[in-house]
């Protein structure tokens, strides 16, 4: 699979523009509605650049409502199968293994299930901790390594929390009825 298609971009508009990073004008920009069942339609907007694998990924709620916080707790294997659809503004988190994934200088956007941010998550600290040469940091990541693997195999009960101040992020839900919302409407 090419990186291009790394994202299904099946049925967007597709407009050729300049790379932000090395000014290529082979750049593509795609746009498309997705729509969520029982949510909000997504406007998304993918920009793949061929010449120097530059990629940005963003999604805008169409019906956007303000500040939203959700929170949900993953308490076995079935709750993977919730998923987070984290905005560029969205500030994501999971308090028991002390994670906290805020906005950054180029954000990216993201929908994954509850599997695939712990994937996530476990390469980045695996490769942070292959960085350190501090006995006493590296004692830290590796106990930090196993809380998350005792959350991949459902043996620790987690809370994922996402808060964004233009209510572009949210909580898909496996257990509708475990979902905590707040925020404006």
């Amino acid at each position: 699979m090419s990186q291009e298609n790394s994202i299904n971009i099946e049925g967007a508009a597709k407009m050729e523009t300049q790379c932000p990073s090395c000014k290529s004008a082979r750049a593509a920009l795609y746009q498309k509605l997705i729509q969520i069942p029982y949510y909000d339609d997504f406007h998304m907007i993918y920009l793949y650049c061929p010449d120097c694998g530059y990629r940005m990924t963003d999604f805008a709620n169409m019906s956007s409502h303000g500040f939203k916080h959700f929170e949900y707790v993953v308490e076995d294997l079935d709750d993977f199968d919730t998923k987070v659809v984290r905005s560029s503004d969205g500030v994501f988190q999971i308090p028991e293994l002390g994670i906290t994934i805020e906005p950054s200088i180029s954000p990216n956007t993201w929908i994954r299930n509850v599997e695939g941010i712990l994937l996530d998550i476990l390469e980045k600290v695996e490769f942070a901790k292959s960085q350190l040469s501090e006995p006493e940091k590296i004692a830290e990541a590796e106990l930090r390594l196993q809380q998350i693997n005792k959350a991949l195999k459902g043996e620790l009960q987690f809370t994922l929390i996402i808060e964004d101040p233009n209510g572009n992020s949210l909580i898909i839900p496996h257990n509708k009825a475990k979902l905590i919302e707040r925020g404006e409407d």
